[in-house]
């Protein structure tokens, strides 16, 4: 691989954003409007319930804030603990793991980048316009097409890249770089070590 015909594809939760006190913040918020509109008290997972779903397809990470029973309203705990989310990230409450920012800066001398996460897209949108350094030639979601799979083939055709690595913190990004035909990379301070097992090389063990 020579020049910018190599690509690099990252996953943003849990591998450029570290997205766990923001995230639980926002659950708390969100969370506390939901119940109160039916006259309930809040019930909230605990921080490392979250952090142990951060990484999910956005629908399913936002049903599983709530029992069973409720993740029918998972549409509506997406409006009210994203809407928090935003509104934070808005504030300056975001931030990324140490050391991200000098590392993209670095490797986009190189390598065409690419953003590929399982979030929705107002989602996406606010940490590319608060947090994220503005690097990324492209950035796909769940809003965009149904899996990681089929937005990080969409974004290496959009890269015009047929070479290079998905990078990312669970099972599911190096399932899509694999199908795609990437070299994987797991990012061991992420939110999910364990899921890592299969990648090709792991960064920050």
């Amino acid at each position: 691989m020579a020049g910018k015909d190599r690509c690099l594809i990252f996953d943003m939760d849990g591998t450029l954003v570290d997205s766990e006190d923001l995230a639980f913040l926002a659950a708390i918020d969100g969370l506390g409007d939901y119940y109160a509109a039916r006259g309930l008290a809040p019930v909230v997972p605990s921080r490392d319930e979250i952090r142990a779903l951060v990484g999910l397809p956005s629908l399913e990470y936002f049903a599983r804030l709530v029992p069973p029973g409720r993740r029918g309203d998972a549409p509506e705990i997406r409006r009210l603990v994203g809407g928090s989310e935003v509104r934070r990230l808005s504030a300056g409450e975001g931030r990324l793991f140490p050391g991200v920012r000098e590392t993209l800066e670095s490797l986009s001398g190189s390598w065409r980048l690419g953003l590929v996460s399982n979030c929705g897209r107002v989602y996406l949108d606010a940490n590319l316009r608060h947090l994220l350094p503005p690097l990324f030639a492209v950035a796909c979601c769940l809003d965009d097409r149904p899996s990681k799979t089929e937005n990080v083939r969409a974004a290496l055709e959009r890269l015009g890249c047929r070479e290079g690595a998905m990078v990312g913190d669970r099972s599911a990004d190096l399932d899509a770089g694999l199908a795609n035909g990437l070299r994987t990379v797991g990012c061991g301070y992420g939110f999910a070590p364990a899921e890592l097992s299969s990648a090709d090389a792991v960064i920050g063990e």
